[in-house]
C-alpha cells in the first residue's frame, strides 16, 4: 500500500531527505574525482619510476658490458688464459650447494664446514641456454678466422656436462659450441666474401685414448696400418700424420662429421656416469685465407681447436675395474700433465713439459705463447660432489693466474709478381720463353737454330746418378 505525502511537513521532510543524498552523492563525486586524481598522479609517478629504472637498468649494463671489454682487452694484453664456470641442471637433487653469481663472476662452494669462494671471468648458472652459453665465447672462436691458434677446453669430473657444453644435444636448440661454432665461422666467411676473402676450411676429429691417437672419422677396421703420430706443420700448427680432414663447407658436413664421431669414440658405463667418455675428444677447424689487394695475396692461417677432456674420477667413487680401471688410470695421468703444464705456465717457468703427453703435445701451439686459450670448468651442483667440485674450482683458479703473452696471428703477404719487359733484341718467342711461358715449337728458325739459342744440351755427366734420383723419389 503507498501513502502520498499531502502534508507540507511530510513535503518537508521529504525535501530535506533528498538534500541529504545529494550532500552525499556529492562528496562521493568529489572523493572520486580525488581518488581518480591521486591514481593519475601515482600512476604517472610508477610510469616515472619505471622509466629511471629502467634507464639505471640500462647504465648499469652499459657500464658492466664497458667492464668487460676493458677487463677483455685486459686479459688479451696480458695473454691470460680465460676461465668460465658452468653448473649444470641438476632438477632432481634434493640439495645443491654450488652459488653462482653470474654477474659478478663468483662462485661459492662449502665444504668439511668451510666455504670457498672464488672468482672468473664469467659464470653461468643452470638457467643458462646453450645459445647464452656460445654468445660469451663466440668472439673467442671466430678469432681463429683473423688467423690465430684457438683452444677451448671443457674441463670438469665425470658427469658434470662437459660433452653437453661442447657437442650438445639432439635439436638446434640443444646444439653446442660445435656445430654453433661452425655455424657462426661459416657466415663470416660468407661476409668476409665482399672484402675480397676466400676461405678453405677442413675438420677432423682426433681421439687421445690410453695416451694413444686415434682417428674418429675413420673406420676401426680402416685405421689398421695407419701410423697417427704428432709432426711440425706449417704456420704454428702441428699435424697429425694420416688423419682424415674432411672439407666443410656447411653445417650439415659439420653434423655428419659430429654423428660419425660420437658412434666410433669410447665410452663406458661406471657408477658415477650412465655413459662416461673413456678419453679426451679434440675437434679440430683448419681455416686458411687468402685475397689480393694493392697487387700482393694476403694469406691467413688459423686454427680452432674444442676440446672435450674425460672426466676427472676417484676410482673409489667409479669403481672402475680391469679396462675401466686402465682407462681412468691413463685420463688421470694425462690431466695430471695438463695441470702441470699450466702449472709451469703460471709460475713462468723456463722448461714447460707440453710432451709429457700426447693431449699438452698436440695442442702446444694454442698453450704457448703464440695461441689463444679458454677453459670451461663444469660443475655438478649435488652435495655428493662437494670435493670434486672444490677440485675443479682450484684447478680453474690456476689456470685463470697463467699468461701466455700476446697471441700470434699467422698471417703472410706475397707481393705481386714483377711485369716482364720484353727484350727487343729477342725473337718473340725467346721473350714468351723468358717470361715462363710452355712453348712447344719455335716457328720459324730451324731445329739447330732454336738449339744454338737455348743453348747447348745437358749431358748425362751433368744429370744426378739414377740411385739418387730414385732414392729421391722414394
Amino acid at each position: 500500500k503507498q501513502y502520498a505525502c499531502n502534508t507540507p511537513a511530510e513535503i518537508a521532510q521529504q525535501l530535506q531527505a533528498i538534500l541529504s543524498h545529494e550532500k552525499d552523492r556529492a562528496q562521493i563525486q568529489c572523493q572520486k574525482e580525488n581518488a581518480v586524481e591521486d591514481a593519475t598522479q601515482y600512476k604517472t609517478l610508477v610510469t616515472s619510476l619505471r622509466e629511471q629504472v629502467a634507464q639505471l637498468q640500462q647504465r648499469l649494463s652499459a657500464a658492466d658490458a664497458t667492464r668487460r671489454k676493458l677487463h677483455n682487452e685486459l686479459q688479451e694484453l696480458k695473454g691470460n688464459i680465460r676461465v668460465f664456470v658452468r653448473v649444470r641442471p641438476a632438477p632432481d637433487a634434493p640439495v645443491k650447494i654450488v652459488d653462482v653469481d653470474t654477474d659478478t663472476g663468483d662462485v661459492m662452494v662449502p665444504h668439511n664446514n668451510t666455504a670457498h669462494s672464488f672468482r672468473f671471468d664469467k659464470c653461468f648458472n643452470e638457467q643458462t641456454s646453450q645459445e647464452e652459453m656460445f654468445e660469451e665465447v663466440s668472439t673467442f672462436v671466430v678469432s681463429a678466422l683473423d688467423g690465430y691458434n684457438v683452444s677451448l677446453f671443457a674441463y670438469g669430473q665425470t658427469g658434470s656436462g662437459k660433452t653437453h657444453t661442447v657437442m650438445g644435444g639432439a635439436g638446434q636448440e640443444q646444439w653446442g659450441i660445435v656445430p654453433r661454432a661452425v655455424q657462426l665461422i661459416l657466415a663470416s666467411v660468407e661476409e668476409k666474401a665482399s672484402d675480397g676473402w676466400s676461405f678453405e676450411i677442413t675438420a677432423s676429429f682426433v681421439e687421445i685414448y690410453n695416451d694413444s691417437l686415434r682417428d674418429l672419422l675413420c673406420p676401426v677396421a680402416e685405421r689398421e696400418g695407419k701410423t697417427y703420430r704428432i709432426v711440425a706443420g706449417q704456420h704454428g700448427r702441428l699435424d697429425v700424420t694420416d688423419l682424415i680432414e674432411a672439407p666443410v663447407k656447411n653445417p650439415k658436413d659439420v653434423t655428419a662429421l659430429m654423428n660419425t664421431a660420437s658412434e666410433n669414440r669410447t665410452v663406458a658405463k661406471t657408477d658415477m656416469n650412465e655413459r662416461s667418455s673413456r678419453s679426451h675428444m679434440v675437434f679440430s677447424l683448419r681455416i686458411t685465407g687468402s685475397r689480393q689487394q694493392g697487387g700482393a695475396t694476403q694469406h691467413s692461417h688459423g686454427t680452432l681447436h674444442l676440446v672435450d677432456l674425460a672426466g676427472s674420477e676417484r676410482l673409489a667413487k667409479s669403481k672402475a675395474e680391469g679396462q675401466q680401471l686402465k682407462e681412468a688410470q691413463a685420463i688421470n695421468k694425462s690431466l695430471s700433465a695438463l695441470s702441470d703444464v699450466f702449472v709451469a705456465l703460471s709460475r713462468k717457468s723456463a722448461h714447460i713439459p707440453y710432451r709429457n703427453s700426447k693431449l699438452t703435445h698436440f695442442l702446444q701451439p694454442c698453450l704457448s705463447g703464440e695461441g689463444k686459450a679458454l677453459v670451461i670448468a663444469n660443475l655438478s651442483p649435488i652435495e655428493d660432489s662437494a670435493h670434486e667440485s672444490l677440485c675443479t674450482l682450484r684447478f680453474a683458479s690456476m689456470v685463470g693466474s697463467c699468461e701466455l703473452g700476446k697471441a700470434v696471428k699467422h698471417t703472410t703477404a706475397e707481393p705481386a709478381a714483377r711485369p716482364h719487359t720484353a727484350d727487343p733484341s729477342l725473337p718473340s718467342a725467346e721473350n714468351a720463353v723468358a717470361k715462363g711461358s710452355n712453348v712447344k715449337e719455335v716457328k720459324g728458325s730451324s731445329g739447330k737454330e732454336a738449339a744454338s739459342k737455348r743453348g747447348p744440351p745437358r749431358t748425362p755427366s751433368k744429370l744426378a746418378p739414377a740411385g739418387t734420383a730414385k732414392k729421391a723419389k722414394n
